[in-house]
């Protein structure tokens, strides 16, 4: 093997041969959002999520008109008592006006033509019939005032012998304000019936002890009658008491007064009954020169306890339980 002794000359230049420079990896850019290449996603982007809020926006808004339409409907509707078909037609006697009179006093009940209502209510539902009778005179008066002691109820009865109509009612749903039904029938006097005998203009119906108004009738004795009640069923109005007193005492009321009735009546093999109210006065008539009813309560004679079926503390068509001094 041949020995080679490095050249000097190929060392210097191999020392001052410049060294390559080392090769740096590519650098790889990265895009910021904000550059203009990325913008267009971007939009796109903000207008799906603005699309998607307004979708939801208006589902809301008008889920909320639903629900705030039905609110208002629901709030709008109540249930209220309807007028059912007709199911009974008969003919009743029954009175215009009622009296009864202060044991040892006297009254004078009037009432202008016309002037007497038969009004049955169920609910918000009311049927108020004025009683159309055929007297000629400018008022209808009924006195009581004689001093015997079977005195007991005053009836006037002009011409009233209607034929009747029983409906049903039933619970609707309407406007709202209006109340359900508080009775299942109500009724109302329709034609005027002369078929059922001679008119009776005043009838008195005796009772056996006067110092009392308990217990008295409820039909003016003619077969299918209008029920009423004109009985003492307990104190309810200021007692008047004479003892002692050198004068007379009066009441004289001047507003309708009223009086409970019903009509019985037959419907599917069974008997009913339709509750109401006679009411009668002299309201709108010449200025109501007289008052609807008078009671005068003689001197130092007694206490008169007095029942008002107007209700408490009303004035009305009295009755009376009477002690003495």
């Amino acid at each position: 093997m041949e020995n080679r002794i490095p050249d000097p000359m190929s060392a210097e230049q191999n020392q001052s041969a410049p060294v390559p420079a080392l090769q740096q990896p590519p650098q790889v850019s990265s895009i910021s959002p904000l550059t203009p290449q990325a913008l267009p996603t971007s939009r796109r982007k903000v207008q799906k999520r603005t699309v998607v809020i307004v979708v939801i926006a208006v589902i809301v808004v008008i889920m909320l008109l639903i629900v705030g339409v039905w609110v208002f409907t629901v709030s709008a509707q109540g249930t209220r008592c309807a007028l059912g078909k007709p199911i009974y037609t008969g003919s009743y006697w029954g009175p215009d006006m009622l009296v009864n009179r202060p044991y040892l006093g006297n009254t004078t009940g009037t009432l202008s033509p016309n002037g007497s209502f038969y009004n049955f209510e169920s609910g918000s539902l009311d049927l108020n019939a004025s009683v159309q009778t055929w007297w000629n005179n400018p008022v209808g008066q009924a006195w009581a005032e004689s001093n015997t002691p079977t005195d007991g109820t005053w009836v006037q009865l002009e011409n009233v012998h209607y034929n009747w109509t029983v409906y049903s009612v039933s619970n609707t749903t309407g406007p709202a304000g209006g109340t359900a039904c508080t009775t299942a029938f109500v009724a109302a006097p329709g034609s005027l019936n002369r078929s059922g005998g001679s008119d009776v203009a005043l009838s008195r119906i005796s009772l056996a002890n006067n110092t009392t108004d308990t217990g008295e009738a409820d039909c003016v004795g003619i077969p299918s009658c209008v029920w009423f009640d004109n009985n003492f069923r307990g104190s309810n109005y200021p007692s008047v008491d004479t003892c002692g007193v050198d004068h007379s005492v009066t009441i004289a009321v001047w507003r309708p007064v009223h009086i409970p009735i019903a009509i019985t009546f037959p419907y599917q093999g069974k008997n009913f009954t339709a509750s109401g109210t006679l009411s009668w006065s002299l309201l709108g008539w010449n200025s109501a020169p007289l008052p609807t009813m008078n009671y005068v309560f003689p001197a130092n004679t007694g206490t008169w306890q007095i029942y008002s079926p107007s209700g408490t503390g009303v004035p009305g068509a009295f009755a009376f339980q009477f002690e003495p001094c």
